[in-house]
């Protein structure tokens, strides 16, 4: 959801930052697809298709401005709430330090805290959802390019809503043998 509650024509940003990696180990967790747990699934990492980063970038770049906006309006004697937007605000930008300049054509590793990047992931299914829905509703492509655009956003959508749903289960996933769903009781 876009600033103020309002759903505009979502869409990725193209600014140019520079790559970092991690090299981050890997959890027991057993992967999924796109998504696998680093630690005790303190981290994920997410595979992520070309076509999937400036949507990332995009939604990285919006979640920053408000953060930013609380931080500036935060009065000097209240420590403890400067101290928790920093931090946010700190994680948020290591988050969109690892993101390429555009265009990108290879896939991506991205690594995040992980209930942040289940959180952002599904912000961006959203905001892919959105934007098919809004072309979808102006009716059948009638230029080459629409159809083409038609096409590339139908695979954004598909490759988030598989990254969200690999983030679910890797969430999901217990050392707990009486809490996994497909072991008998």
């Amino acid at each position: 959801m876009c600033p103020g509650g309002a759903w505009d024509a979502p869409g990725p940003a193209r600014k140019e930052v520079l790559p970092c990696s991690a090299n981050l180990p890997r959890s027991n967790a057993p992967p999924s697809g796109r998504v696998t747990g680093l630690g005790v699934c303190d981290a994920l990492r997410l595979e992520l298709e070309p076509a999937q980063v400036p949507w990332l970038v995009d939604e990285l770049d919006v979640m920053r401005g408000p953060l930013e906006e609380q931080l500036e309006r935060t009065s000097a004697d209240d420590h403890e709430q400067f101290e928790v937007l920093s931090h946010e605000l700190h994680l948020l930008r290591l988050m969109r330090a690892q993101l390429p300049g555009m265009p990108h054509d290879k896939p991506l590793t991205f690594v995040g805290p992980a209930g942040r990047v289940c959180r952002i992931a599904n912000a961006v299914l959203a905001n892919a959802v959105a934007a098919l829905a809004a072309h979808v509703g102006e009716g059948p492509p009638r230029s080459e390019d629409a159809r083409a655009w038609l096409h590339e956003i139908v695979a954004v959508v598909g490759a988030w809503a598989q990254t969200v749903a690999d983030c679910y289960t890797v969430e999901g996933y217990t050392f707990e043998p009486a809490a996994d769903p497909t072991v008998p009781s």
